[in-house]
């Protein structure tokens, strides 16, 4: 194996934050729209490869990532055909089965000798063959459709506006704008955050199975009742070392309230933060609390949950 990357389902797939929707939460028509194109895209797939022998999966997602890095590389916006910057093929292309609309048919991208004003080498034959039978434009049409979706389930169309499309998401890409490197970061903040959300959830007995008719009886065992929590959080508690009194000085508050935000297991609200430290938890020191974790979150310190006042650290 060497130190080639290895897929790991209990650590990459299990533990994965999905959109609330997944478990029977949120908006079924978007669910359902979701589920449509997946099997939209297994069907093009399968009948993409059933008629060309020479395709492959590998070989048509290699196509479909250099076709993005020619279309945003050192550009604010993918390249327009109707401004001439896609000329058309002399012959053939898309459409030269009949296959495709109209508007798909005419994103052609120029063989090798084509100039461009970007430097990225445009497509040999042998991809631009792949392209061709391939269709590689509807392809991308139909993932970019389900990306849009994914941004929609999450809640997150700001990053879905900056990231949907973009070079790099099936393989490495020298070709990323700083905006898209930020958006990605943004994104994988985000994911994290609610990984936490989620473990803290499931600490108080709330899991959103992905299969529950299959899963909760193999698994179900093992999640934490209400009380098995309550009884464990008083343990720990117990267990912990002296609570660190709440500082007078306003620096020394915003430094400790956000050691108190990095070493929690999830965002915290507030009131549990201020319940961490030392002495009667009067209204006043909840409020100051409060403050300070605005104040943070305002100043780039820490980050508050979308929608709801509980915060953290970015790991």
């Amino acid at each position: 194996m060497g130190n080639d990357p290895r897929y790991s389902k209990s650590r990459t797939f299990d533990p994965y934050p999905f959109p609330s929707y997944v478990v029977g939460d949120g908006d079924q028509a978007l669910q359902q729209k979701l589920a449509d194109l997946g099997e939209r895209l297994d069907a093009f797939r399968k009948e993409r490869l059933a008629k060309h022998d020479f395709l492959t999966m590998t070989g048509m997602y290699n196509v479909l990532e250099r076709v993005r890095e020619l279309e945003w590389a050192g550009r604010g916006a993918p390249l327009s055909p109707l401004a001439g910057e896609m000329p058309d093929r002399a012959e053939g292309g898309i459409g030269a089965e009949g296959e495709g609309p109209p508007s798909v048919a005419s994103r052609h991208l120029p063989r090798e000798g084509g100039e461009r004003s970007v430097a990225i080498p445009p497509l040999t034959d042998s991809e631009r063959d792949i392209y061709d039978a391939g269709l590689i434009a509807v392809l991308k049409e139909i993932h970019d459709e389900i990306d849009r979706a994914v941004f929609q389930a999450y809640g997150w169309d700001d990053l879905g506006e900056r990231l949907v499309g973009r070079p790099g998401a099936t393989m490495p890409s020298a070709h990323k704008s700083e905006d898209q490197e930020a958006a990605e970061e943004e994104l994988l903040t985000r994911l994290v955050a609610l990984n936490l959300e989620r473990q803290a959830e499931e600490r108080r007995g709330l899991v959103r199975w992905l299969r529950p008719d299959y899963q909760i009886e193999k698994l179900g065992h093992k999640v934490a009742t209400g009380q098995e929590q309550i009884e464990a959080d008083i343990a720990i508690a117990a267990a912990a070392a002296e609570k660190p009194k709440w500082p007078k000085e306003t620096f020394e508050q915003i430094r400790i309230v956000k050691d108190v935000l990095a070493k929690a297991a999830a965002p915290a609200s507030p009131a549990e933060v201020a319940a961490t430290f030392d002495g009667r938890n009067t209204p006043k020191r909840k409020e100051r609390v409060d403050e300070v974790l605005k104040l943070l979150a305002e100043t780039g310190g820490a980050r508050m949950m979308d929608g709801e006042a509980r915060y953290f650290v970015a790991r």
